[in-house]
């Protein structure tokens, strides 16, 4: 069975700024874009 990777860890691994700027570059909040990077549910 396929365990693809988590959205997160992805992200993670091709950012080059720090989390701020890379939410302002994808367009969305910098709590938003941490809670995605470290897993957190709702």
């Amino acid at each position: 069975m396929l365990n693809p990777p988590h959205l997160g860890e992805l992200i993670r691994e091709i950012m080059e700024e720090d989390v701020a700027e890379t939410a302002a570059h994808l367009g969305c909040g910098r709590g938003t874009l941490s809670r995605l990077l470290n897993r957190v549910e709702l």
